[in-house]
Order: structure tokens, then C-alpha cells, then sequence
């Protein structure tokens, strides 16, 4: 019987995902801190490294699923950008419109990284 679901490989890169979401977030907070005129520059550079985290989520897990890699790195990569708008909604005390839109950008970069992983183990004959 084969599953669908590799829940180590996914838990490892929602895991990734949060981490890589809190290496962006704590040094822009405190670049962002003082209020200078490279704010605008700051928030443009955090968006930026943000749309490489959901890429590194779904890689690092197609790299360690056991079967269905860009499936399995697409899942990895929606939920950790689900929990990423909760913890946000929770924190501003408010709706974010573009939730919906910002689940499907996510698993859309998470599926790139996700193809890519299943690409590389493929090469490594895993």
C-alpha cells in the first residue's frame, strides 16, 4: 500500500518554513526599528528573501519524501503559509484580505522548489 502523505517529510518543511520565516522577520524588525529613510528599501528586501522561503520549504521536503515528492513539498509549503497568515492575523488583530491569494503564491513557489527537489533526488538515484 502506498501513501500519499510523507507526515516527517511535511512536518520537516513547514519546520523549515517557520524557521526560514523567523530568520527573515528578526533581523528586518530590528532594521526596521529605528524609522530611517532605507525603511521603504528594508520592507522591499524582506519581501523579497520571503518568496525564497516556500521555495526552500517544498525543495527540503521533496528532497526527503518518501514517495509523491512535488505533492508532498506543495502541501509543506500551503500549510507553513497558513500557519504563517494565522500567526499574523492573531498578532494584527485582523482580516487579511489576500490570505487566499497569498496561499496559492505560496504553494505555487513551494511546488518550483518541490519540482526542484524531486529533480535533484531523481539525479542522486534516491
Amino acid at each position: 500500500m502506498t501513501h500519499l502523505l510523507d507526515i516527517a517529510a511535511i512536518l520537516r518543511g513547514i519546520a523549515v518554513f517557520l524557521a526560514g520565516t523567523l530568520v527573515v522577520f528578526v533581523p528586518a524588525s530590528f532594521l526596521l526599528f529605528p524609522r530611517t529613510r532605507s525603511e521603504g528599501f528594508a520592507a522591499l528586501s524582506v519581501e523579497v528573501l520571503l518568496i525564497f522561503v516556500p521555495v526552500l520549504a517544498g525543495y527540503v521536503t521533496a528532497l526527503r519524501a518518501s514517495q509523491r515528492p512535488v505533492f508532498n513539498g506543495t502541501l509543506a509549503g500551503a500549510v507553513g503559509t497558513l500557519l504563517l497568515l494565522a500567526v499574523l492575523m492573531l498578532w494584527l488583530q485582523t482580516y487579511v484580505p489576500t490570505g487566499a491569494f497569498a496561499v496559492l503564491i505560496g504553494s505555487i513557489l513551494a511546488s518550483v522548489g518541490a519540482a526542484a527537489g524531486g529533480y535533484v533526488r531523481s539525479r542522486r538515484g534516491a
